[in-house]
């Protein structure tokens, strides 16, 4: 994810970067992605709108090689085409966006690191999910031909999206040397003792790590959170700890 490292003592836990890695020199690399993509986002969209926009002069030369330029297949393609252009480049900038920011823990007083989506991938879902939540709202009120049921499913819509977006803000673990704390919205926080890890599995479907302890007990590290390698890190040397002391 990036080049910041946990200290690989079992005795300290504060994240420590490559001291060769200049950390703004990162950040400007991030932002230099997201410039990137946004140009081919913008020369994309542009290149299909002007495609649209001029559709018939390509009439003749699609009619000259078979295809009906008003035909099912014609139109088809069109979309799929406008499809690789759009969404292609739109994934790629939202997922530069979610990787802005520094990718480590944030240490609190009691040495314990706390680690939380990206400050990119915050940023944009805030701003996301504000943007859908305005939607459903202005769809609610201002579509007159809606009746009561579909305005109370737009505006509940609305309240999910802004809900959304603040546990996406909200999100995050803790950990030490000792133990893992999966914090809750409703109940008590759910603590996961290191000596008790028996596996670590890759979740490529949700993009995240997934941490099996005695009892068969589960928790999961996303990818988008700031320092998650860091944690793996720790998770695979108590791990290994683990395995040398069942066989000890």
């Amino acid at each position: 994810m990036s080049e910041t490292h946990t200290v690989a003592t079992e005795g300290s836990m504060t994240p420590s970067s490559d001291p060769d890695v200049d950390a703004s020199a990162v950040e400007d690399g991030g932002g230099f992605r997201v410039r990137l993509w946004l140009a081919l986002s913008a020369g994309c969209m542009a290149l299909f709108l002007v495609c649209g926009m001029t559709w018939q002069r390509w009439q003749p030369w699609l009619e000259a090689r078979g295809f009906a330029a008003d035909g099912i297949v014609a139109g088809a393609a069109f979309e799929i085409v406008g499809a690789i252009l759009i969404v292609g480049p739109l994934g790629g900038l939202i997922a530069a966006i979610g990787r802005l920011g520094r990718d480590a823990g944030e240490v609190g007083a009691d040495g314990r690191i706390t680690l939380r989506i990206r400050e990119g991938g915050r940023r944009f879902n805030t701003w996301a999910t504000l943007a859908m939540a305005l939607l459903f709202f202005a769809g609610a009120w201002l579509l007159v031909d809606m009746g009561p049921v579909r305005r109370g499913i737009f505006a509940a819509a609305g309240v999910l999206s802004l809900g959304f977006g603040w546990y996406l803000r909200w999100a995050h673990v803790i950990y030490d040397d000792r133990v893992l704390i999966a914090p809750r919205i409703f109940g008590k926080a759910r603590r996961f003792y290191w000596d008790n890890l028996t596996g670590i599995a890759w979740n490529e479907q949700f993009s995240c790590h997934t941490l099996t302890f005695q009892r068969g007990r589960k928790t999961s590290i996303s990818s988008s959170y700031a320092g998650a390698n860091d944690v793996v890190a720790l998770a695979e040397r108590k791990l290994a700890a683990n395995a040398r002391t069942a066989r000890s």
